[in-house]
């Protein structure tokens, strides 16, 4: 074996491996990027479509002036 054949071979096994890792890498995308779509989808038919605002009232501070102009 000569030099430039092995450094040919390391080339050659370094771009398969960067082939097998990209390959995994894009499958393993497209599963998580799946799973997050569904999460919504469950999570928007949890929700329900409604756009109803939910008040809570006022608390603490910003009752005081109020009272302070009954007196």
């Amino acid at each position: 074996m000569t030099i430039e054949y092995d450094q040919q071979e390391l080339v050659n096994e370094y771009i398969a491996k960067q082939n097998r890792k990209i390959a995994n890498l894009t499958a393993e995308n497209i599963m998580l990027e799946t799973r997050l779509e569904m999460a919504e989808k469950k999570i928007t038919a949890m929700m329900g479509t409604e756009e109803e605002v939910m008040d809570a009232g006022t608390f603490g501070p910003e009752d005081e002036p109020e009272k302070n102009k009954e007196k």
